[in-house]
């Protein structure tokens, strides 16, 4: 705790130094309490990984027609990473643009107790059915999540620059 106070303390400009490190730290460590609550990027709220991300630079860097390949070993943040993205993609009010973040995790390849099946080809054919309808219904759920809200967006930032208007035009 005290290399975190002085390393705060060196990025702060002079005036009342320890007021202004008791405020850093303890806004560091609230943070750092709510990013360890959930523990892991897939366990955080929706809408909650854009505001704890903070490679800003890299996500601007990501917003390219191009392809992406994003690796690292387990924990480095790429969860994290593509979600922060998926977020600042689906939030924006610039363009239409949805970004889809499908989790294999919803991709299931167990059978009910009580189905048997007569070869591995009917076997196959059963998971993949089961991978295309979760695959469909999440992508379906998250495009109408995405619609709705750049609308809500842009309906609200509408309202707002006509509220503005109009007390200009007042004055």
């Amino acid at each position: 705790m005290r290399r975190l106070s002085m390393e705060a303390r060196m990025h702060m400009p002079s005036g009342c130094e320890r007021t202004q490190n008791i405020v850093v730290v303890s806004d560091f460590i609230n943070s750092l309490k709510k990013a360890m609550n959930w523990g892991k990027a897939e366990k955080l709220p929706e809408g909650a990984y854009y505001p704890l991300y903070i490679g800003e630079d890299l996500l601007e860097r990501m917003n390219t027609a191009d392809n992406q390949i994003v690796w690292g070993r387990r924990g480095t943040g790429k969860t994290h990473l593509l979600k922060a993205f998926s977020q600042m993609i689906n939030e924006s009010q610039e363009e239409y643009k949805i970004a889809y973040y499908l989790s294999c995790d919803n991709i299931k390849m167990e059978t009910p107790v009580n189905m048997v099946f007569d070869s591995d080809m009917q076997r196959m054919k059963y998971f993949a059915r089961e991978t295309y309808k979760a695959f469909l219904v999440n992508i379906i759920e998250q495009i109408i999540d995405s619609y709705q809200k750049q609308l809500e967006n842009k309906y609200t930032y509408n309202e707002k620059g006509e509220q503005q208007k109009e007390e200009i035009q007042k004055k």
